[in-house]
């Protein structure tokens, strides 16, 4: 944890050179591959902090696109994992552009099956709908976005009872702003 952090505290210094921060980068990413699938072994709480220090790294404003771009496809393939889910709609909320707009649209049709298919535990629904909260909030999902806000809304909805009082605040605070078809699923706020 404390090398993790050490190598965030790096990456977002204003002082560190182009082409190293490409290197940290792409050294970062190879390396969640590796114990993301489980081919270099680390314990559980180190992955999911690679995985926290990649988001911080990626949803800086100054950050570079390509950059933001190979990570975020690099954490996709494990949306299953609530911290990296978070981590990519903090990315997604604050980027721009077409494709970044397409990978957050895949990411929520993602977590939309894995959370219709029962892929998390009861004690990780909380935190999913929490999950849910900043995926729906997320500006641009692609070309299907107003399908995939409408599926979150009612995803949101069917987990309710789940949501945390944070979760509600959230909510409240941009439902003014979403479709009125989505504002209608979400009512019960």
């Amino acid at each position: 944890p404390r090398v993790l952090a050490a190598l965030a505290r790096m990456g977002t210094s204003p002082h560190l050179a182009p082409q190293l921060l490409r290197r940290l980068v792409d050294r970062l990413c190879h390396q969640w591959q590796l114990v993301s699938s489980w081919q270099v072994v680390w314990g559980p709480g180190n992955i999911q902090e690679l995985g926290k220090v990649l988001g911080l790294l990626a949803r800086r404003a100054d950050f570079p696109g390509p950059l933001r771009i190979r990570i975020c496809e690099a954490l996709l393939p494990r949306l299953g994992q609530l911290s990296v889910a978070r981590s990519l709609a903090a990315v997604f909320a604050d980027a721009e552009g077409s494709y970044l707009s397409d990978l957050a649209g895949r990411a929520s049709e993602t977590l939309l099956k894995l959370a219709g298919g029962r892929h998390f535990a009861d004690d990780e629904e909380e935190e999913l709908a929490d999950v849910l909260v900043e995926f729906l909030v997320i500006p641009h999902l692609g070309g299907e976005g107003d399908s995939l806000r409408r599926r979150l809304a009612a995803q949101i909805t069917a987990l309710r009872n789940r949501l945390s009082g944070r979760g509600r605040i959230r909510l409240r605070a941009v439902l003014g702003g979403l479709d009125e078809a989505v504002r209608q699923r979400l009512e019960w706020v």
